[in-house]
């Protein structure tokens, strides 16, 4: 009976070691980008810096190329609909046990990024969040809902606007997969 009650207290302990080890590592923080001076909503991990100038450099790329398109084909309507509905403000890492891996809302109100792979907790190179991030704003840019025709060749736009811009460096994921937060890339719209 004393093993069995022995046994009953370990498995609370490690529960509860589990519990408060999963709270603390999973909840958002706000830390300020040493970039641009601006907070982000990250992970509270000992990395959270890198984190929060990670989602810095995605924003600044993202800026990038909105303004480009904005001073260069403004005239075209989905260019003037991704100018009217990115929010380059509301830019977050994701909370760690979501459904989703990287996500926008209502086409732009927010985008939601997840930053670190699954298993390592390791943050993601930036070529690979740039075309995660460029995914993204091919939402904000079409009209239709989902992975869409329109949705792919806005994609195919950005991505060549990013790589114009030296954003993004092509890669071929169709070929060579790519893992990405507990997923797999397998599409080169290009």
């Amino acid at each position: 009976m004393n093993e069995f009650i022995a046994v009953i207290i370990i498995v609370i302990l490690v529960l509860c070691f589990f519990i408060h080890y999963e709270s603390q590592y999973s909840e958002l923080t706000y830390v300020v980008s040493s970039i641009d001076g601006e907070s982000y909503l990250v992970r509270n991990r000992e990395d959270k810096q890198r984190a929060c100038d990670l989602l810095a450099t995605i924003k600044k790329n993202l800026n990038s190329i909105v303004k480009y398109l904005e001073k260069n084909n403004i005239s075209d309507p989905k260019v003037k609909r991704l100018v009217s509905k990115y929010r380059p403000q509301n830019i977050s890492e994701s909370i760690p046990n979501t459904n989703y891996t990287s996500y926008s809302v209502n086409k732009g109100e927010k985008i939601v990024f997840c930053i670190r792979e699954k298993k390592t907790h390791e943050l993601v190179d930036i070529n690979t969040m740039m075309f995660v991030a460029i995914h993204e704003l091919a939402h904000v840019m079409t009209k239709s809902i989902g992975h869409t025709e329109e949705f792919w060749d806005n994609m195919r736009y950005l991505l060549k606007k990013g790589i114009k811009l030296g954003i993004y460096k092509e890669e071929n994921y169709k070929d060579n997969p790519k893992p990405y937060c507990g997923t797999q890339i397998t599409d080169s719209p290009l």
